[in-house]
């Protein structure tokens, strides 16, 4: 390394800063395609044999281990965040759609009655044959305009357009199923990147410091930014909050619909996507025995 003597500086070494070195190295060859070196072959030698008289080689394998898998896990939270991105993506696209076809519905609505109605207005409503005539004309135009046809129905908020109202028949009712299915999906993903996230907050926690540069903390942290805004419902998630049940919003829910966790998942989204006490040991015990099958293998 350039205007700096490591034969002399290795010698009074912290296994911290020993480890830190190897660890820039090993990033700069990575970075270069193994074209550039931050030391020379005969640095690193130095290095490990004063690690060696100062009886830390075994804590820095042990070091170098948990370098190593932590590359590995930051290409697997890296695809894991790419998963989320995709799944919430969905979300929104459907949870937009449902708005926006809720809009035209209404809007649609409007214009048939005008065009029902027509030079009607001043007629007697009340009689039934006028109301009749009128209601067949609404139907016509419905038809007409596709507007109890396929595509309304699989965007609807509610699943059934009663979903919020007093009518005796709601049992039978439930959200918008594919809605569900998104919404399910999309946390299981988020689950599945915090599991990545907290098996790396564990290597680092292992090494006794940080050796993540400072890019890579900056995405750690931006994942975890993201995942915030999905926990907090961020536009446009926040008509999901419609099915959210609190003291002051009570939500009438059907005994049975196609995605159970649905409503726990929407009730507390924080609990959804975090890791219970038994999965935060099954990911450690995964990492190590990852580390395990790396020190077999040395």
């Amino acid at each position: 390394m350039a205007n700096l003597d490591i034969k002399k500086l290795a010698k009074d070494m912290s296994l911290e800063d020993k480890a830190k070195l190897i660890f820039a190295d090993k990033v700069k060859e990575a970075e270069t395609n193994g074209i550039e070196n931050l030391l020379t072959a005969s640095e690193k030698d130095e290095i490990y044999k004063e690690a060696y008289k100062a009886h830390q080689l075994n804590q820095l394998n042990h070091l170098t281990d948990l370098f190593n898998l932590a590359n590995l896990f930051l290409s697997d939270i890296q695809i894991a965040f790419l998963n989320f991105l995709f799944a919430r993506g969905e979300l929104k696209t459907m949870v937009t759609a449902i708005r926006i076809t809720g809009l035209a519905k209404d809007k649609f609505a409007e214009i048939i009655y005008n065009l029902a109605i027509g030079d009607a207005k001043n007629q007697d409503f009340g009689n039934k044959e006028v109301a009749e005539r009128f209601q067949d004309k609404v139907k016509g135009l419905r038809k007409k305009y596709g507007l109890d046809g396929d595509f309304f129905p699989q965007y609807d908020l509610y699943g059934e357009e009663d979903y919020f109202s007093n009518n005796p028949s709601f049992d039978n009712k439930q959200p918008n199923t594919s809605l569900q299915r998104v919404f399910i999906f999309a946390v299981d993903r988020v689950k599945a990147l915090q599991e990545v996230l907290f098996q790396m907050d564990f290597i680092i926690q292992l090494a006794g410091f940080n050796f993540l540069s400072d890019e890579q903390q900056e995405k750690l942290l931006a994942y975890e930014a993201e995942i915030k805004r999905f926990t907090g419902l961020d536009d446009p998630l926040s008509l999901l909050g419609l099915y959210k049940e609190s003291p002051s919003h009570k939500v009438k829910r059907p005994k049975k619909i196609d995605e159970p966790r649905f409503f726990e998942f929407i009730d507390d989204i924080e609990k959804a996507v975090s890791l219970t006490e038994a999965e935060k040991e099954k990911a450690k015990a995964q990492v190590n025995n990852l580390l395990n099958i790396l020190k077999d293998r040395l």
